[in-house]
Formats: C-alpha cells, sequence, structure tokens
C-alpha cells in the first residue's frame, strides 16, 4: 500500500493503548486494530496515569496492510489516533506533528491530504475533535504545538501502585490475555 492520506482520529475514550483499542476493535469484529499508529496520553486506565507514557507512539496496523479506520479511504491512507475525546496533551500534538511531517515525507503527501476522520466521513460528526486547518497550520510550521488549554496537564495520579498495574499491563501483551 502506498498512501497518498494521513488521516488523524480520536480514541473517544480518556484512557488507552493500541493493546485496548485493539481488543475494541476486535471485539467489534475487526480483525485487527484498525489504525497504523496510536499515540498515547500518558494514561493507561481509567484512574492510572503514566507520565512517562504521554506521547509515546505505539505501532498499530502493519503499514503493509490496509487499514480499517476511514470507510473509503483505508487502502490509501495511514490512520493515526490519538487517545482522547476532545482535550489531548501538548506533547501528543507535538508528537502528532512530528510523526505527520515524518510521514509526509517518506510517502510524499501533501499537507491537504492530511485530514481529520470528520472531514470525510460526515457520520463521524467531529472525530478527531481537532480544528484541523489549526493542525494543518501548525505542522506546515516549524512552531511548536502548545494548546491554551492547561486542563490536559491536570490528571488523576490516585491510582495506588502503578508499577504493579505496569507489571500487569505487560503481563497482558505477553500472554495476550
Amino acid at each position: 500500500m502506498t498512501p497518498r492520506y494521513i488521516v488523524i482520529h480520536c480514541s473517544d475514550s480518556l484512557w488507552g493503548s493500541a493493546y485496548d483499542i485493539n481488543k475494541w476493535h476486535i471485539e467489534r469484529g475487526f480483525n485487527d486494530i484498525g489504525y497504523h499508529l496510536v499515540i498515547m496520553n500518558g494514561r493507561i486506565t481509567r484512574k492510572t496515569m503514566v507520565p512517562l507514557l504521554d506521547g509515546s507512539i505505539e505501532v498499530g496496523r502493519k503499514f503493509s496492510s490496509v487499514g480499517a479506520h476511514a470507510y473509503g479511504y483505508n487502502s490509501k491512507s495511514i490512520g493515526i489516533c490519538l487517545i482522547g475525546v476532545n482535550k489531548f496533551t501538548d506533547t501528543q500534538l507535538s508528537n502528532l506533528k512530528s510523526m505527520v511531517r515524518y510521514l509526509m515525507g517518506v510517502y510524499k503527501i501533501g499537507i491537504d491530504n492530511v485530514i481529520g476522520h470528520y472531514e470525510i466521513s460526515p457520520d463521524t460528526r467531529t472525530c478527531p475533535n481537532i480544528d484541523m486547518d489549526w493542525l494543518r497550520n501548525h505542522i506546515s510550521t516549524d512552531e511548536p504545538v502548545v494548546t491554551d488549554d492547561k486542563e490536559n496537564k491536570i490528571l488523576d495520579n490516585n491510582s495506588g501502585n502503578i508499577i504493579q498495574e505496569i507489571m500487569s499491563l505487560i503481563k497482558r501483551f505477553i500472554t495476550n490475555k
């Protein structure tokens, strides 16, 4: 597959990872995660925030495989999903910008072909809940992506033993349970 578009999505969940999305997609009848990349917000469960994972980029579906994220565009696009609903961290947005710029260079994709899911699927209403003109402008400049919304930085960190929860997640990844 040679992509001509990059389609940006949101997970519509406050927490998660490529592992979680894969599980959710399989429960919906997909054979694999629909997105090629997932950019984490650091919240790995409803109650657990791991700041070091904020902005982490995870590989989902293989780039050589057709995605399952944007009807009519799957065979000609790379799908990137930001974990979140309508507030994303500065680190997520900065890493999204870097990744999109990298993919644009590798695949010779023009800025006009970096699109939000809502721009090609009206039934999705607002996904990825980002003003795509604003995002395209920031991708086209060398300015850092910084939002005015400081709520992105306020997260509940009262989750008990984070290390134990991380080890449990790692074990789930390894054993696929």
